[in-house]
């Protein structure tokens, strides 16, 4: 499986053991699914239509420099919550004027370039932290899930998605906008449309120096519905950091005083285009494509594609 990508020591290790723990079923599901959209025997950049992992891409990191804890935030995972929750653990004074946790975003974000870094490195030098001496953590969420809250919320209703309303212009956009940056390792600067499909929709693996750190990351593997799960894990988060009870119990009721202004939960149009993905074969193999490798690095069903291989359908790029 892996040999079809060029990958360093340290990402082989990383995919192996991801996989590791698949059942066998999922296995040969994810082994079918890449050998019908990157083909061995013509394998090329041409005929591989799967995007590769661990691509290095800018990443947002949020850090408590008290309790030497950094989360890596990533678009559509709880971003503007987590933003807050982390602020308050870095200087609880700076959310004096932030009384809801839901609403700190954009310029309005919580410690607003007081606790924020761009890469592990610059932990070092802005708050003293090692990558190797501080307690990493990260929300991902279900592929699936994420493209279509991010597709509602960013392409439909706020149309920032360079001018796709629709799910197949997005997924397109977002596939041909991941190339290029292959190719040319450039990332658009924020005052582009190009910057802000990318910031939203790339793969999650591409983030978070990935590559690089994994088994140094706690996962969370967020869902919009799982309220106490996710209250579970970031306890045990805290918990590590010594964050004390008082403050944890505090943070933890946040989750339940609402959501985002961008969150799409309970959004009508979500259960309706969930229904239309996995219906429409040329969408579906479009999104297995892009985001095939999240769903096996951070534990995710693949959909199953082998039913569809001899629909016009499935077979158009």
């Amino acid at each position: 499986m892996i040999a079809r990508f060029p990958l360093l020591e340290k990402q082989m290790e990383i995919l192996v053991a991801s996989t590791s723990s698949l059942s066998f079923k999922e296995l040969e599901n994810a082994h079918k699914i890449l050998n019908l959209l990157c083909p061995v025997p013509k394998m090329n950049a041409k005929s591989c239509s799967i995007l590769p992992p661990f691509a290095s891409m800018p990443s947002q990191y949020k850090v408590a420099s008290k309790y030497r804890l950094v989360a890596c935030s990533i678009f559509k995972n709880m971003s503007t919550l987590l933003s807050s929750l982390m602020c308050y653990l870095h200087d609880k004074k700076m959310m004096i004027n932030h009384t809801n946790f839901y609403m700190g975003w954009d310029s309005k974000t919580a410690c607003l370039h007081e606790n924020n870094a761009g890469s592990l490195i610059d932990l070092v030098w802005r708050f003293g932290i090692s990558p190797t001496g501080s307690h990493k953590f990260s929300l991902v969420r279900e592929p699936k899930e994420k493209f279509i809250s991010g597709h509602v919320n960013q392409c439909s209703e706020l149309n920032r998605c360079d001018s796709c309303r629709n799910t197949t212009c997005t997924l397109d956009k977002i596939d041909r906008y991941a190339r290029d940056f292959l190719r040319s390792a450039q990332y658009e600067g924020p005052e582009t449309y190009r910057h802000h499909v990318n910031a939203h929709f790339f793969p999650q693996n591409w983030r978070c120096e990935f590559g690089s750190r994994f088994d140094e990351y706690q996962i969370i593997r967020y869902h919009s519905e799982k309220k106490d799960e996710l209250k579970r894990d970031l306890r045990r988060v805290f918990q590590l950091s010594k964050v004390p009870e008082g403050t944890i119990q505090f943070l933890l009721a946040k989750l339940d005083e609402g959501r985002g202004m961008h969150s799409t939960v309970g959004n009508s149009k979500t259960a309706k285009i969930d229904d239309d993905l996995l219906a429409n074969p040329r969408q579906l193999r479009k999104l297995v494509s892009i985001f095939y490798f999240d769903y096996l690095i951070f534990q995710y069903a693949l959909p199953k594609l082998t039913h569809l291989v001899n629909t016009n359908e499935f077979l158009a790029q």
